[in-house]
């Protein structure tokens, strides 16, 4: 099996390199279909949850706020060189439900036992990727995609030619949710009989709400508690694009907003302080929200000028600034010298006052420069969201036996 993301390949084999028992859930089309955004359902086992955290660290993937650590851990990273987002949605025990995931199926080690091998992967087994899919479609999404169909109907007709194998199925089917959920599961796949399924759903949330109501209503109400932290946990940043050339900077501006993941916000500048200071309450609010937000400047801003650079009043300070370093003959009269002067600076004295910066060289061309870009405001977001597990990271990654045998992987940048 070829991955349509080597990223992705080189993090399955440092997984096995470190004896990392995981298997994958769903997502796997994503594995093989080249895509901007790819997201992959992994299922791991508790016991290699810190050596799990430290290849993830390694390899450049962020863990992104999510409601509650029992529930789903997404942890994201960008690769420039293939310009694609990947999110492994990593999940310890089996639970569904919508709004909120309170309903456990306690399968999960059995899971693991049963995975296979798919070239560089390990996958769950048909049955209970069939399983997991169909649970997935009817308790929490509510339909059934053409994608997820055509997968499943595949994992079905592989289970017909395989007696053991159906017959584990419907095993755990009867065990979790009696035999009339076996004969519906049955016909409806025979018939193609998708909204019956659907039907399903509310007999099957009950079933698994009587089995085991305490742990359900805990788990509820500990994911609705945690709501709040999640929120506060979901702080983006703010970055100031500097270019004389005003054309390309809103090109870029425009190419950061429509990133799924980055979800920019464009906001403009302006040179009075009372403009500065609403545009700063709207940034900082729309940063508080998990946004991205973009302010656009033709120079270094005053409030970010080195000292003796100028007296300006700061109202707020970014999180990065990227100076765009213009290319020779396409810079607008008047403007080349100051902004030259200002990239110089910047190249003999980084930070400003405490602000992360960086030059973009944009010789290379638009799309160079968006991935550039994306990847440093990336890098960025993930040091702000990593801060308060910086220290634990390194305690980990210093004591892990794994540290020599995987290779960090290249800079974005």
């Amino acid at each position: 099996m070829n991955m349509a993301s080597p990223l992705l390949g080189r993090v399955f084999r440092s997984l096995d390199r470190v004896a990392v028992e995981y298997c994958v859930l769903r997502g796997y089309d994503e594995l093989l279909t080249p895509s901007v955004s790819q997201q992959v359902d992994l299922l791991l086992r508790p016991s290699d949850r810190r050596r799990f955290e430290v290849v993830m660290e390694v390899m450049g993937f962020v863990r992104s706020p999510a409601l509650g650590p029992r529930t789903c851990r997404p942890y994201v990273a960008y690769d420039p060189e293939d310009d694609c987002w990947i999110e492994l949605q990593v999940v310890e025990t089996l639970r569904y439900g919508t709004p909120l995931r309170c309903l456990e199926l306690p399968l999960a080690s059995a899971l693991l036992a049963r995975r296979r091998r798919r070239g560089v992967a390990w996958m769950a087994a048909p049955e209970d990727e069939l399983l997991t899919l169909l649970l997935h479609c009817v308790l929490e999404a509510r339909r059934f995609r053409e994608g997820e169909r055509s997968r499943l109907r595949a994992l079905w007709e592989e289970l017909r030619a395989d007696a053991e194998a159906q017959k584990r199925l419907f095993s755990l089917l009867a065990s979790r949710f009696g035999s009339w959920p076996m004969l519906a599961v049955v016909q409806g796949f025979d018939l193609q009989d998708w909204d019956d399924l659907l039907r399903q759903g509310r007999r099957w949330t009950r079933r698994l709400l009587l089995r085991h109501p305490l742990a359900a209503v805990r788990t509820a109400g500990f994911l609705l508690l945690s709501r709040l932290p999640f929120l506060l946990r979901r702080r983006g940043t703010t970055t100031v694009l500097v270019s004389p050339d005003r054309g390309g900077r809103r090109i870029l501006a425009a190419a950061l907003a429509q990133d799924p993941w980055l979800r920019a916000r464009v906001v403009p500048s302006r040179g009075r302080v009372a403009a500065n200071w609403c545009h700063a309450a709207r940034g900082w609010a729309q940063a508080l929200l998990g946004w991205t937000v973009v302010v656009e400047h033709d120079t270094i801003p005053s409030q970010l000028s080195p000292p003796g650079r100028g007296a300006g009043w700061r109202p707020w300070k970014p999180d990065l600034v990227l100076l765009l370093e213009p290319s020779v003959g396409v810079l607008p009269p008047g403007h080349d010298g100051g902004v030259t002067e200002s990239v110089e600076v910047q190249r003999r004295s980084p930070p400003f006052l405490g602000v992360e910066g960086a030059v973009v060289d944009t010789a290379s061309g638009a799309d160079a420069v968006r991935r550039d870009a994306t990847a440093l405001i990336w890098k960025r977001t993930a040091a702000l969201r990593e801060r308060p597990r910086r220290a634990s990271g390194r305690n980990r990654q210093a004591a892990s036996p794994m540290a020599p045998g995987v290779a960090p992987s290249a800079g974005p940048v």
